[in-house]
């Protein structure tokens, strides 16, 4: 089992070289091993890249269990996932960065796997979305929270060189997503509105 600050250097590896470019030899040294040993401790790089990602969305899935009705209505509930996704940020940027550059790199069991851990996340914000619109479930509502939640993935990363405070940045990076999150209901609900008087 690879100590936490062993897989960190890893990490670091993958997200400034790249998984494809980071060799077997360049890995092991990167970790403070000698190449020798590098498969006493991992049993790929692949599989290593796996559990990075898997931590990663294991995170996630584990931020939703806290927001629950109790919190309040739908978008007290919205804002409470965005502010745990946005701060998760904090503690897991590189992971961010490496599963969304390099998921492609996974085996097809491995990006199962992810993609099931990611499912059940965008089905919980569907569902908030859902409540907050009074809308069933439909594919629009589906496409809007993958959509989403690439976003909340990737929106930190335009902010590398920007002047602001952490609260400042998290606050901003809330207000987008919100915002295209409210703009795109409303217009699902104007084209709902438009079809339903065409039949009528």
């Amino acid at each position: 089992m690879l100590r936490h600050n062993t897989r960190l250097k890893a990490l670091e590896l993958f997200a400034s070289r790249g998984f494809g470019q980071t060799g077997m030899r360049e890995l092991a040294f990167h970790m403070g091993l000698s190449p020798g040993s590098l498969y006493n401790h991992i049993e790929s790089k692949q599989t290593l890249l796996f559990e990075l990602i898997e931590e990663l969305y294991d995170c996630l899935v584990n931020g939703l269990a806290p927001i629950s009705p109790a919190q309040g209505n739908a978008s007290d509930r919205l804002h409470a996932l965005l502010a745990v996704h946005i701060d998760l940020h904090r503690s897991k940027a590189l992971h961010f960065l490496v599963a969304e550059r390099e998921l492609h790199c996974l085996d097809k069991d491995q990006a199962e796997v992810i993609q099931k851990l990611r499912t059940r996340y965008e089905n919980r914000l569907v569902s908030l979305l859902a409540e907050i619109a009074s809308m069933d479930i439909t594919p629009q509502l589906a496409a809007l929270a993958k959509s989403s939640v690439s976003l909340l993935n990737n929106l930190p990363s335009w902010f590398a060189d920007d002047q602001l405070d952490s609260a400042s940045r998290s606050q901003l990076m809330s207000s987008i997503v919100r915002a295209s999150i409210t703009g795109a209901l409303e217009d699902m609900k104007c084209s709902t509105l438009l079809s339903d008087n065409r039949r009528a």
